[in-house]
């Protein structure tokens, strides 16, 4: 309903910045970002060297967290649980925009957005918590 409302107001030349919404998303176990894994990954932008292990740079307040994720593996956001990063984030499936990222250097992938604008994802944005790594390296 949030979607159709919004595309009504578009259609009533109503502008991003007039338009905010909050959207819930409740995904079955088998399909949680946890248990996701993007089908789409690029394997052969990685190097034989590291055999699919990309290395993901993330700077927030200051800080830069280093992970040396595996091409196949979690999404970044789980990764960075895992080694115990303290970064900000809230529903992990997708719909909260809480650790939003611009990715400045390299690429990934995400799996599904349902938060961030057209403007957004073309400046880069991502969400941490539906993105993996297709290139060795990536900041």
């Amino acid at each position: 309903m949030v979607s159709e409302v919004m595309i009504s107001l578009k259609a009533w030349n109503f502008t991003d910045e007039h338009l905010n919404y909050e959207l819930f998303y409740a995904a079955p176990a088998q399909d949680s970002c946890a248990n996701k894994k993007n089908s789409t990954k690029n394997l052969e932008e990685t190097s034989s060297d590291n055999k699919g292990i990309s290395r993901v740079s993330l700077k927030t307040n200051g800080q830069v967290t280093t992970l040396d994720l595996e091409i196949n593996g979690d999404n970044i956001l789980d990764a960075a649980m895992k080694q115990d990063a303290d970064l900000p984030f809230s529903c992990q499936v997708g719909v909260c925009a809480t650790f939003k990222a611009k990715v400045t250097i390299y690429k990934v992938e995400m799996d599904v957005n349902h938060v961030l604008t057209e403007e957004e994802v073309a400046e880069g944005f991502v969400l941490t918590c539906q993105s993996y790594p297709v290139s060795n390296d990536v900041v």
